[in-house]
C-alpha cells in the first residue's frame, strides 16, 4: 500500500489539509518530525499546507 510522507522541517507545528485520505481530516506534524498517511492503490487527493488558517502550498497526488 502506498504511503504519503509529510515532513515538517520548521521549528513550529505545521497543519496540512488532507483531501482523499485520512478520513479527509487535517493532520498536524510537530516541528522537525515526519508523519505518514496510508493511501490505497488507485486513489487520488490533495495535501495543502495551512499558514495561519490560509491555504498555501499544495500537492495533488494520484496512485495508479
Amino acid at each position: 500500500m502506498p504511503k504519503i510522507f509529510l515532513t515538517n522541517k520548521s521549528g513550529h507545528p505545521q497543519t496540512f489539509e488532507v483531501h482523499g485520505w485520512n478520513g479527509n481530516k487535517n493532520i498536524t506534524v510537530p516541528p522537525h518530525h515526519m508523519s505518514t498517511i496510508p493511501a490505497g492503490d488507485k486513489t487520488s487527493g490533495a495535501i495543502i499546507a495551512l499558514h495561519d488558517g490560509h491555504e498555501g502550498e499544495q500537492a495533488e497526488i494520484t496512485f495508479n
